[in-house]
């Protein structure tokens, strides 16, 4: 199977190569895409979001994480760049979309590519925070503050770096879940921006 688009992020957490920045999106989008397509990076190296497969955890995870742990997890997922998965998503969702298949059927990729990069980055923009908190409280419930700490500074070096790899789909899980509003929210204002674009 396909790594998932959460476990392209872990690559990237491994590889210590972590960008977020406008243009390295463009980028990373044009880099992949192929004619008659809305091909991306998530689409070069993973299945659909929604196809994530569910381990088993091997302890149980915390159910009440404290506040520490929560600003320890907080810590992690910005100071890693984690947090940018939400572009991940939101590209592997909106390429499959009829309206954005259609556009491009009938403007070409390179203005519909252009039209959703751009619309990516705003909503990822509008959503940071409370993406972020999202991100954090799934985080806090699987690792303690020291092992967060840990995984922040020492990253593939980490103890428990194999535990956050093996526990990639489960984490995941938990964030599409707790995260549909988000979702369902960016992909509608995309498809929204998408729509009037085009027709302006």
């Amino acid at each position: 199977m396909k790594p998932s688009a959460f476990k392209i992020a872990i690559s990237i957490l491994s590889a210590g190569m972590l960008t977020s920045t406008a243009t390295a999106e463009r980028e990373s989008f044009a880099h992949t895409a192929v004619p008659g397509t809305l091909s991306t990076y998530a689409d070069a190296h993973a299945s659909k979001y929604k196809g994530t497969p569910s381990y088993s955890l091997p302890t149980p995870f915390l159910d009440a994480p404290s506040i520490e742990q929560f600003d320890a997890a907080l810590t992690f997922v910005r100071s890693t760049g984690l947090n940018k998965n939400l572009s991940l998503i939101l590209l592997e969702s909106m390429k499959h979309d009829s309206l954005v298949v259609n556009a491009i059927k009938n403007k070409g990729l390179k203005q519909v590519q252009n039209i959703i990069v751009h619309a990516i980055i705003s909503e990822r923009i509008h959503f940071e925070s409370d993406w972020d908190q999202i991100l954090a409280n799934t985080y806090s419930q699987f690792f303690t503050a020291n092992e967060l700490i840990s995984l922040a500074r020492d990253k593939s070096q980490s103890p428990y770096f194999s535990r956050l790899v093996e526990l990639q789909g489960e984490i995941a899980q938990r964030i599409n879940t707790d995260g549909v509003n988000i979702l369902s929210a960016a992909k509608r204002s995309i498809k929204s921006r998408v729509a009037a674009d085009l027709v302006a």
